[in-house]
């Protein structure tokens, strides 16, 4: 999750501040191909599974 959140923040940044995508503050790329395939399968299992909602009927 992790691994995840970091990637996420990078692009967040790399956004907000107009930096070429892909790369760094030091030059180089944070991920290689194959991690990021990796979390953006992860990313997309996890946005992709149901989530359990409990809600009280007293509520509505």
């Amino acid at each position: 999750m992790a691994s995840i959140t970091r990637y996420l923040n990078y692009h967040l940044k790399a956004c907000a501040s107009r930096e070429p995508e892909g790369m760094a503050e030091d030059g180089q790329p944070p991920f290689t191909k194959d991690e990021e395939k990796q979390l953006l399968a992860k990313t997309r299992h996890r946005l992709a599974a149901p989530q359990r909602i409990k809600v009280d009927l007293k509520d509505l």
